[in-house]
């Protein structure tokens, strides 16, 4: 795909998760960055599960792209989250379960798709040993994660954060890692050990989010939602209090304006012409596909 074509796409993607949050224009921009990525990087295929769907906010975004994916089945722990998907007639089957006692037959799937959900399990190994079984011997797999870089790339407290957050690093990291809800980071190494002792090949590894693109995010999430996170006292999530507000969980001509808006740095700082970096200790995220060993 040319340049003009990863710009439109990319103004597609913008344009559909800006429907998606209100609070949060940064994680409108963190998702694009990656979708993006995920688009360019991945073609998935036949009977695909979605590992930790949620509400199917993100598939909803992705499954126009993916012309070869024949039938879409999801899961999730939180039951709430899977009732919110059902509502979107985007799944052909939709399960509430734990991620290591899923009911699905062996070999039952020819894609695994997992987008920024495995940073949030404490025991992965049981989990990533169950994908492993219900994935074909031929199947592939996509996960997108955050790396142990992530933390260290923040640019740290500055104004107008300093008014509301916390002031020195050690606690400024602290207090962004608890509102983003990120418990574990894992070096790339520490990835791809995992995944080759559950029974998985690593093939690639393709890193995402640069430190301009963080800083950008950083910025703006400390702009938008940690305001509101520090108004509420640091208490409640953020899609928790989208959720209990009226107001706030209604899509409005202002906050898609917003959302859309910061396209523009992505442009300006080098979209047309950026070459994508492919030192991992240089980026905040990773791509991680392969396949059954």
């Amino acid at each position: 795909m040319n340049q003009l074509g990863r710009i439109a796409r990319y103004y597609r993607l913008l344009y559909s998760l800006a429907g998606e949050e209100r609070l949060r224009p940064a994680t409108v921009f963190f998702r694009t960055v990656e979708l993006e990525v995920v688009l360019s990087e991945v073609r998935p295929f036949g009977r695909l599960l979605d590992v930790g769907c949620g509400s199917g906010g993100i598939t909803r975004v992705l499954r126009p792209f993916w012309p070869d994916v024949q039938e879409l089945v999801g899961f999730d722990l939180d039951g709430g989250e899977v009732r919110q998907a059902r509502t979107k007639s985007l799944y052909d089957e939709l399960v509430v379960c734990p991620g290591d006692r899923t009911p699905f037959p062996s070999g039952s799937f020819d894609f695994l798709f997992s987008n920024s959900v495995l940073e949030h399990i404490a025991d992965l190994d049981s989990v990533l040993k169950e994908l492993s079984r219900v994935l074909k011997p031929t199947g592939r797999f996509a996960f997108t994660v955050p790396t142990a870089n992530l933390p260290d790339l923040l640019l740290g407290p500055r104004l107008p954060a300093t008014l509301y957050l916390p002031k020195t690093r050690t606690a400024y990291v602290d207090e962004f890692n608890k509102r983003t809800d990120v418990p574990y980071y894992r070096s790339l190494e520490q990835w791809e050990e995992l995944l080759r002792s559950s029974g998985f090949s690593v093939d690639r590894a393709i890193p995402y989010l640069s430190p301009v693109e963080i800083r950008i995010w950083e910025y703006y999430a400390n702009s938008t939602g940690g305001l509101v996170y520090a108004l509420h006292g640091g208490r409640k999530k953020l899609e928790h209090i989208e959720q209990n507000s009226a107001a706030l969980s209604r899509p409005t001509a202002v906050s898609t304006f917003l959302n859309l808006l910061l396209g523009i740095p992505v442009l300006t700082q080098g979209l047309l012409a950026r070459q994508l970096e492919r030192n991992p200790s240089a980026h905040g995220c990773v791509l991680i596909t392969g396949g059954r060993r």
